[in-house]
């Protein structure tokens, strides 16, 4: 555990990043789903899939977008070296999810700078 935590403006700017991306690729989805009549739900239902799991899928593989432009990373709590799987990923993001913007809070009392979201699934987010 040789890495810093990230800070706490580095980790909404992270965020706010992937928000705008993920928004920006619901109404590039919504527009293509315009041209056509009559689209099956299954593929809205694909599309809608995919952008929740956005973050889940990223986080396993390394860095979200906006992780990668921060220079920051999700990492286990027990030992930073190595990424969360899927179903910690899953798990961080629906708590993260249900808490909100409350999660942060728990950096200011933590030493570690953990939010809500990363003592449940036992991660750390640190600087690269």
């Amino acid at each position: 555990m040789n890495n810093p935590t990230a800070t706490l403006l580095d980790r909404t700017k992270s965020s706010t990043i992937d928000t705008l991306l993920l928004i920006g690729v619901a109404f590039l989805i919504a527009g293509i789903l315009n041209y056509f009549e009559n689209v099956p739900t299954w593929v809205r239902a694909l599309s809608f899939i995919s952008l929740i799991m956005y973050e889940p899928i990223c986080i396993t593989f390394g860095a979200t977008l906006g992780n990668h432009i921060m220079n920051i990373r999700i990492r286990r709590s027990s030992n930073d070296s190595k990424k969360l799987n899927i179903v910690r990923s899953f798990f961080r993001f629906i708590s993260k999810f249900i808490f909100g913007w409350f999660s942060y809070v728990t950096i200011f009392k933590n030493p570690r700078k953990r939010a809500i979201h990363d003592l449940i699934t036992g991660a750390t987010t640190i600087q690269v």
